[in-house]
């Protein structure tokens, strides 16, 4: 990973530190899925994650920092630095604004073929909205590295949950993905792929929360095979 990215990265934060208005909010998780689907592509089995979250308010916005680190088949890992700053416009529509690095250490291999993944950042910007109790998003990512196959990728989702009681909360979403490129330089002109997701929540405490979900993926182009794959994680807010 490159230093200058991961500094630019931390002096946000640290920024954004300075100017809170309230106590930051932090969160931990560690989780298993039995495959590691990235934006429709497969990139191995029996992903391991952690991650954490920080979280808090400014006068002119919210700000978000996490840290995303994965270990797959292979003995592949990856970690992923998002910072983000996100306004409330009205009571319905959220406006976001971000960055978002990738690092990759070892090959990954994607077809039967082993690469490796370059360093690469990506801006990112976005918007959310409430339709009738149904969470409405949309996003673009666009690539800020020469080494990475596509310029701009777009995704649309959509999330519905519902109080199933006990503490548990049940959620049905669905992802829409499109690359504007193949991004696995195998001369498609475009890729698009759909996610339904299923999963169920169970608040142990206040502070602790199980969840496990279920996922079938589905793509347009045969550089991605469709897939179903779950997982389960545990999160501690502290």
């Amino acid at each position: 990973m490159r230093a200058t990215r991961i500094v630019a990265l931390a002096g946000l934060s640290t920024a954004l530190l300075g100017t809170a208005q309230a106590d930051i909010e932090s969160s931990a998780s560690v989780g298993y899925n039995t495959e590691y689907i990235y934006r429709g592509a497969n990139l191995g089995e029996d992903l391991v994650s952690f991650s954490l979250g920080f979280s808090g308010k400014t006068d002119l916005a919210d700000w978000d920092l996490g840290l995303w680190y994965g270990s797959w088949e292979g003995s592949v890992d990856e970690l992923q630095v998002e910072a983000s700053l996100s306004k409330c416009v009205n009571d319905s529509l959220t406006l976001k604004a971000g960055l978002l690095n990738h690092s990759n250490q070892n090959a990954v291999v994607i077809g039967g073929v082993a690469a490796f993944l370059d360093d690469r950042t990506e801006a990112v910007v976005g918007l959310s909205t409430n339709l009738g109790g149904i969470e409405l998003s949309a996003a673009a990512h666009f690539n800020a590295s020469d080494e990475y196959a596509h310029d701009v990728y777009y995704e649309l989702g959509a999330k519905y949950t519902q109080e199933l009681g006990a503490s548990l909360t049940g959620n049905l979403g669905a992802t829409v993905g499109v690359w504007d490129e193949d991004p696995l330089g195998t001369g498609a002109d475009d890729v698009t792929f759909v996610a339904i997701t299923g999963s169920l929540d169970y608040a142990a405490s206040d502070s602790i929360t199980l969840s496990a979900h279920i996922t079938h993926s589905i793509s347009d182009d045969w550089i991605f095979e469709d897939e179903t794959f779950g997982g389960a994680s545990v999160s501690v807010k502290f």
